[in-house]
């Protein structure tokens, strides 16, 4: 049967009339298990189930249901979380996807689509998913308003070690591109951000401070770019870089604080990163038509991600 001959399915049931739910059964597993464009998943409907519906058709199927937020089922969340936001463009405009996600339990406790990145709009779904959920810490990138918003919470704040060397990385590369740079001072820089990397690869605080102060020791050797990340932001944030090596416990007495060891802080903020590429990777293009229809979409995705690769504790 060919696509001329094939009854278009959208002169057969109206794209919302109760007829159509086999259809939209259908596409939640074509969306759950595969990162498809609507008009691949309307190639699909074809080759194996023998009708065409038109992407808008597809688009409209997942239109109801979701508002401006969708959470994840009840579990037994670990209150150690990561925190981050994807560009998602919807009727032409750019909107922001917040996540929030338990990398102990490997999977996301809700997302919401907000139309701007505000410090409100993030606090406030930060707070109202936590509201009723253990709540730690939370390791975020290097926006600056995650600190104010991390620090109302009164949790612990650990900035992602990853996108530390991605931000002095940029710097780098540039240099490393410039013909004009002697060989000699390239492979200097390169050295000496190895050094700062160094630092932070390590579980053990006092390593980590140890090779900060052997570095420092050097200090008019450094490159000057990388003197610039140490005064500006290493020694400024070095407690929100190594909180993964700390437990923060408040004792009986106000502002009396003791620092241990802690293993549960993630370190970066690549689980969010690794949950986005799986399941709206940027090669494939989509255009939604409301909130509703991403939201849907990511539903989807959170319910078959979650029942694939969540790590929920087994209470029988």
């Amino acid at each position: 049967m060919d696509k001329s001959s094939q009854h278009h399915i959208d002169s057969v049931i109206k794209p919302l009339h109760r007829y159509s739910n086999v259809y939209r059964d259908k596409l939640k597993s074509l969306i759950q298990t595969g990162a498809r464009s609507l008009r691949e998943i309307a190639e699909d409907f074809y080759n194996f189930f023998g009708v065409l519906p038109s992407h808008q058709s597809i688009q409209n199927w997942l239109q109801t249901g979701a508002t401006k937020r969708i959470t994840n089922i009840k579990a037994p969340y670990s209150g150690y979380y990561c925190y981050d936001e994807q560009h998602i463009k919807i009727k032409g405009k750019w909107n922001f996807r917040l996540t929030l996600y338990d990398h102990i339990l490997n999977m996301p406790v809700a997302e919401e689509i907000a139309p701007k990145e505000t410090k409100t709009a993030i606090h406030n779904f930060i707070k109202e998913i936590t509201e009723n959920i253990p709540f730690y810490a939370l390791t975020t990138d290097h926006l600056l308003e995650y600190k104010t918003i991390t620090d109302s919470f009164r949790v612990i704040h650990q900035q992602c070690i990853f996108h530390l060397y991605k931000m002095i990385g940029v710097s780098v590369y540039k240099i490393l591109k410039d013909k004009t740079i002697p060989r000699q001072v390239k492979i200097r820089l390169v050295l000496y951000f190895t050094e700062i990397k160094n630092i932070f690869r390590t579980f053990n605080e006092k390593t980590a401070i140890k090779r900060l102060e052997t570095l420092l020791e050097k200090f008019d050797d450094i490159p000057k770019v990388l003197q610039g990340f140490i005064i500006k932001k290493i020694i400024p944030d070095f407690q929100r870089l190594t909180q993964f090596l700390r437990l923060f416990v408040a004792s009986l007495k106000i502002y009396d604080f003791q620092f241990m060891r802690h293993p549960y802080i993630s370190r970066t903020s690549n689980p969010d990163e690794n949950y986005y590429r799986q399941t709206d990777p940027e090669q494939v293009k989509r255009k939604y038509k409301k909130p509703e229809g991403f939201l849907n979409y990511a539903s989807l995705k959170m319910q078959y991600w979650t029942k694939k690769h969540g790590k929920i504790p087994n209470t029988h």
